[in-house]
């Protein structure tokens, strides 16, 4: 898999991957169309390597994706590096999330009230998440692990911010942490592909 399939994968339930390398913007350098800043944080590891979360995004208009697109990454001033700029940095971590409401067992599409997720077909009412643990090296190899347990829980919800707490397990690895992600505004109209530099 190459960084550019990393940073552009859809999911699509049941079973295949996860979507867009998550990102968020800060308030200052940004591009045109990227917005926002954010936090988070991530406490734990999968395969040895620990996130040191420094921006976090979500999206509701991502062409071709159902849900809501979310990710925490390990550079700042994402948004605008990977939609904008069409880059993915070097020797950086990501967590990719995708939210998607259920109504009446159906997909319905993006987070529009708090909820607790979980695992794709797992059966909860509220919703299904699916999150990757996206890692690309110093010679930009990228490796992707999809969590296999645990529960996103959103707290708050606004056209601006996504807030609330993860507990995902990635086979053995145990990761948890919290999210206060602002909007991606750029992911709605960006063209091309970022590259890895």
């Amino acid at each position: 898999m190459t960084a550019t399939t990393l940073a552009r994968r859809r999911l699509l339930l049941p079973a295949a991957a996860l979507g867009a390398l998550a990102a968020a913007c800060s308030p200052s350098s940004h591009g045109a169309g990227a917005t926002g800043s954010a936090a988070g944080s991530a406490t734990g590891s999968v395969g040895g390597l620990s996130l040191d979360v420094q921006d976090a995004f979500f999206s509701n208009d991502n062409p071709g994706t159902s849900g809501t697109v979310m990710g925490l990454t390990s550079f700042s001033d994402a948004c605008a590096t990977l939609y904008t700029s069409k880059r993915v940095p070097r020797s950086s971590v990501a967590m990719s999330f995708q939210l998607i409401t259920l109504a009446d067992g159906s997909l319905s599409g993006p987070v529009t009230a708090p909820g607790t997720f979980s695992l794709l077909t797992a059966g909860v009412s509220t919703g299904e998440f699916g999150v990757n643990w996206d890692t690309i090296d110093a010679s930009c190899n990228d490796t992707s692990t999809s969590a296999t347990g645990g529960s996103v829980t959103v707290t708050a919800v606004s056209a601006s911010r996504l807030e609330g707490t993860f507990d995902l397990t990635f086979g053995a690895d145990h990761v948890t942490g919290s999210f206060s992600a602002s909007n991606c505004a750029a992911t709605a109209t960006s063209q091309g592909d970022p590259i890895c530099s």
